[in-house]
């Protein structure tokens, strides 16, 4: 009796594994299906596949789509943070890093956006007044969190840095964007120009 029911339980494992073996290898082709559709697509054609298509302003606009994502993923962890931790100067200070994160940072993505996108480069300066002002809510909340374990003081540490490093990169981009669009020897993508391009502006 005990041999028919294994053979019976191997049977029927078998056929769920081909069953699981079949539904998997449509899925994977549906998905590659999809792929096609989308690389073939208005939005596919607009997402590099190479680094040979990359241009200069692809990588702004990375780094402008990445600073946003930070920023956001900051402002959730300031605000996450208590407040009421019986220190009134912490309080206060964490109080101010809050909303100088949400002003100059969040509020600063549609700000970076728009200076980018609209080349405002003749207010470069009060830009950079906006980035220091949200570095400095940054360093405040780096300074009056309340410690805790030693590994989410290191994690805490390093997204901080992240975030800081990232935008100064954004700045960085900025000020080599807007020297070569005003050089006239780099195109609107800020790339060199070729020798055809040239001699057609010439």
């Amino acid at each position: 009796m005990a041999e028919p029911n294994t053979e019976k339980v191997k049977e029927k494992a078998a056929e769920v594994k081909d069953t699981v073996k079949e539904k998997s290898d449509k899925a994977e082709q549906k998905v590659k299906e999809s792929v096609k559709k989308a690389e073939k697509g208005k939005v596919g054609q607009h997402i590099p596949t190479s680094l040979d298509n990359l241009t200069f302003k692809d990588i702004i606009k990375c780094t402008l789509l990445l600073n946003a994502i930070m920023t956001i993923g900051l402002y959730v962890i300031v605000s996450a943070t208590r407040i009421n931790i019986g220190s009134r100067w912490r309080e206060i200070l964490l109080t101010t890093a809050k909303f100088m994160i949400l002003i100059f940072g969040v509020g600063g993505i549609v700000i970076d956006a728009i200076f980018f996108f609209g080349r405002l480069f003749s207010l470069f300066k009060v830009f950079l007044g906006l980035k220091a002002v949200k570095l400095l809510g940054v360093l405040i909340f780096c300074f009056a969190q309340k410690l805790g374990a030693w590994y989410i003081i290191v994690m805490s540490i390093v997204y901080l840095a992240s975030c800081v490093l990232i935008d100064l990169c954004f700045v960085y981009y900025l000020a080599i964007f807007q020297e070569r669009l005003e050089s006239g020897e780099y195109d609107e993508n800020g790339m060199p120009k070729t020798k055809q391009e040239g001699e057609e502006q010439v």
